[in-house]
């Protein structure tokens, strides 16, 4: 017994007049029953048919067949002659679509949870920068009077309002009188940086605090000449912590 017959798709022996000698048993399952390969075509496909299928060469073509569930259902059929007899597949095209749409969509299934793990990872990211900013403008208390507020990294925007509410309640429970802004871990300094210090050193001011910048080093002196027109930060400056530490705290 020929083992063609439990092959997983429709597959025909003919002979040379596409008379069938053999079929598997999934044809059965799709194709009725009939002595000729031709029977199963539809009618606008039978020319067609005759040109490619009775070709001496293994051929591939696109016809249109006649099955159980429907008598216009798409099937790629290539046939193979050895000898006096051809071996045809059909492969159903509409099952090959569905297919291929269920791999598309398994594929951008797939890219949709990569985009949403990325979307988080990134979330995740920015959360972790967002903390390292807050870490970057931490109140000190030198004694009940005198606070230092180290800056580290560019000072821009995020800097200060990341750091501003902190700022003004910790200002705001204690009773600091003087506060020293430090700029020596200063590196870039940005217009809305100095923009926003200036607003947060007039919140510090309003709340009857004076405020001290030290470690401004001449590239910070050009970057403030540069963006402090019609921005006034009212503040003194000396010229490094040690100086500023040595005027609050003399030694007798």
């Amino acid at each position: 017994m020929s083992n063609t017959r439990h092959l997983p798709f429709p597959y025909f022996r003919v002979n040379r007049f596409l008379e069938i000698l053999e079929i598997s048993d999934c044809t059965r399952d799709i194709f009725t029953t009939t002595p000729n390969f031709l029977n199963l075509v539809d009618r606008e496909s039978k020319k067609k048919a005759q040109e490619k299928l009775f070709s001496n060469d293994r051929v591939e073509t696109e016809l249109v067949m006649k099955t159980h569930r429907s008598p216009f259902a798409l099937f790629k059929v290539a046939i193979k002659w050895v000898d006096n007899e051809g071996y045809i597949t059909c492969i159903e095209q509409d099952e090959h679509i569905k297919l291929l749409t269920e791999q598309v969509q398994q594929h951008r299934k797939r890219l949709a949870e990569t985009d949403l793990e990325l979307f988080l990872k990134k979330e995740e990211v920015e959360n972790s920068l967002k903390k390292i900013v807050q870490l970057s403008g931490p109140l000190i208390n030198l004694s009940k009077e005198v606070a230092l507020i180290p800056l580290f990294g560019t000072l821009n925007e995020e800097l200060i309002s990341y750091n501003r509410s902190r700022l003004v309640n910790s200002l705001y429970n204690s009773s600091i009188e003087k506060i020293i802004i430090d700029f020596q871990a200063i590196g870039k300094v940005e217009a809305e940086g100095i923009s926003h210090l200036s607003r947060l050193i007039g919140d510090f001011k309003l709340m009857g605090t004076d405020c001290y910048l030290t470690g401004v080093n001449p590239v910070h002196a050009v970057a403030l000449h540069k963006y402090n027109a019609g921005i006034e930060i009212p503040a003194d400056y000396i010229s490094n912590l040690k100086e500023a530490i040595e005027k609050f705290f003399p030694v007798c």
